[in-house]
């Protein structure tokens, strides 16, 4: 069963859901890296889904990834994923592994951060199941979509160097 139908069937009943099963669905997906595991972790981790479900769109997302076969990692010792995926730099802080449906996330510099960088990367890992092109939000052969996406990038790039001049 692929995501599309999910988020269809999702989005028509999520009013109707308790909030608390697909946390718990997604809370099974949930592994710690460290060695030094704590029920203080999945704690953490369970307040995180909990804050983030608040906002509609990531519910959606959620109630996806828990009708999913995706695995999460956690390093909630180290900022970076780098404990778990030596050859990525030190500021890599979440990331998915398309082809084995895994997503990792470190612990980031705060609770804001590792948030938005689970958000992030939920989005990818859902937009993959969705599209099949590297969590990319289009079909691969969809020229129009594929455009479109390039010019909302090329903007953004654009403003954030702009911003980067500025304060220089």
């Amino acid at each position: 069963v692929k995501f599309k139908t999910q988020i269809a069937d999702i989005h028509i009943s999520s009013s109707n859901c308790d909030k608390e099963n697909f946390i718990n669905l997604i809370m099974t997906k949930c592994r710690h890296y460290s060695m030094s595991y704590s029920e203080e972790s999945f704690t953490e981790i369970r307040k995180m889904l909990t804050e983030l479900s608040k906002i509609d769109e990531l519910k959606i997302l959620f109630h996806s990834v828990a009708q999913s076969n995706a695995k999460i990692i956690f390093d909630l010792k180290s900022e970076s994923v780098k404990s778990i995926v030596p050859y990525r730099c030190e500021s890599t802080k979440g990331l998915v592994f398309y082809d084995k449906n895994v997503l990792v996330i470190g612990k980031g510099k705060n609770d804001n951060s590792r948030y938005g960088t689970f958000a992030h990367e939920v989005t990818h890992l859902v937009m993959q199941e969705m599209y099949e092109n590297d969590g990319k939000p289009y079909c691969e052969n969809d020229m129009t979509r594929k455009q479109e996406f390039e010019k909302i990038v090329e903007k953004y790039r654009k403003l954030v160097e702009q911003n980067t001049k500025k304060h220089d």
